[in-house]
């Protein structure tokens, strides 16, 4: 009697069933819900300054730094191949000097007789050699320029002038003497007296303190650092180059028995990272590269490479190097450290894990499938009265009455 209820009641069960897979395909289906791993709130990472784009170079050196070249080769090399621009703002090597070429002109012009072009040229060497503490001149022609320009204030008129570069002329050099078929006798005679004036005048000890990689001319004779001299007391030329720093000359006096002197050398300074910044903003980068090339007393010149953000100056990397070596393997070194620094801003970021934003918990009452169970439960419970009845197993009895027409 129950056996064929069981199918009867499976079959129900199972109709009952299918809207329960049916709604779960359907909520996966949803546009508006992402599947798990491929949608959701993803957090781009930011891709930085200048990603795809090389740095700006920058390059300063001072001048005299032979090692400079070296660097500044391997630059140019590196920002060929990465495809950007070095800008060189290295200070201008000195401009060769002229006051030879001045002393000569006044020469030719005073004894061809014209003054006025003697005057100009002779005024010319003086000034040069003042301000630049005789460049350019030996030690002789630093005395003829005296000699000539109280030469020429003589034939001007000015005799205290004159005078006084006679002074001069010995003060530098006390053995000099002039050659009396060259010069006139009244100058020839001018000159003896202002040398008969220092003969017997107090001497002075002079020591110049500077670096001893520096080169030192006093009175345009070479002369070695803190290495002491005696000199009559007067105006003296002083020349000073040292690597780093720019170059010093000046006329100074000397009036005490014992003098050091200490030259107020002035560093090569590099631009300043505002400038630096500036110049790669109006390129339209977004990172240089400043490298600079630095001198300091008794130590091999270094080269430090900065990368920085052009937009808020973040140091983003640093690197030095000696450039002592000269060697192929330094040169590929640098062009390595160079080309780090050249990738930091570059090469993309690797990318970020996608986050994926879970969706919020599904209250219990609210899954299908216990609404779908609860509808089974239901089912079942109004099924079961009428298949479990054995009353109605044999069927209803149909009874004809009436009349048949």
């Amino acid at each position: 009697m129950h056996g064929p209820r069981l199918p009867a009641l499976a079959a129900a069960l199972v109709a009952l069933a299918v809207p329960v897979g049916g709604a779960a395909q359907s909520a996966e289906g949803d546009p508006g819900v992402a599947p798990a791993g491929t949608g959701g709130a993803v957090s781009e990472r930011d891709s930085g300054v200048g990603v795809g784009s090389p740095p700006l170079l920058i390059f300063h050196a001072p001048a005299g730094v032979p090692a400079a070249a070296t660097a500044r080769t391997v630059l140019v090399e590196v920002a060929r191949r990465r495809g950007t621009t070095l800008i060189d703002l290295s200070p201008p090597v000195p401009a060769a000097p002229e006051a030879g070429a001045h002393l000569r002109q006044a020469i030719e012009a005073y004894h061809g007789f014209e003054p006025e072009r003697a005057a100009t040229a002779v005024e010319a060497a003086l000034a040069e050699a003042e301000r630049t503490g005789g460049a350019g001149l030996t030690a002789a022609e630093l005395v003829d320029v005296h000699i000539y320009g109280a030469l020429i204030a003589t034939e001007q008129g000015a005799a205290d002038l004159a005078w006084e570069r006679f002074v001069q002329a010995a003060v530098l050099d006390p053995t000099r003497r002039l050659d009396p078929v060259r010069y006139p006798p009244r100058v020839v005679e001018s000159f003896e007296r202002a040398r008969a004036e220092l003969i017997d005048s107090p001497r002075a000890e002079l020591q110049v303190e500077v670096d001893p990689g520096c080169a030192l001319r006093l009175d345009a004779r070479p002369l070695r650092a803190r290495e002491s001299i005696t000199v009559v007391r007067g105006r003296h030329f002083v020349q000073v180059r040292c690597p780093g720093f720019l170059d010093y000359g000046a006329r100074m006096l000397i009036s005490e028995p014992v003098r050091t002197l200490r030259p107020g050398l002035v560093p090569a300074a590099p631009p300043a990272p505002a400038e630096v910044r500036g110049l790669a903003r109006g390129r339209g980068a977004a990172a240089v590269i400043s490298a600079v090339v630095a001198v300091s007393p008794g130590a091999s010149p270094t080269l430090t490479l900065t990368l920085i953000e052009v937009a808020g100056g973040r140091e983003r990397g640093r690197v030095f190097a000696d450039l002592s070596d000269d060697s192929a393997r330094a040169r590929t070194d640098l062009e390595r450290s160079v080309d780090v620094l050249v990738d930091q801003i570059m090469t993309p970021p690797a990318p970020a894990p996608v986050v994926t934003a879970a969706p919020a918990p599904t209250p219990w009452y609210r899954r299908p499938w216990v609404w779908g169970v609860a509808g089974v439960a239901v089912g079942a419970a109004a099924l079961l009265p009428f298949l479990l009845d054995d009353r109605g197993s044999a069927g209803f009895d149909v009874h004809l009455g009436g009349e048949v027409p």
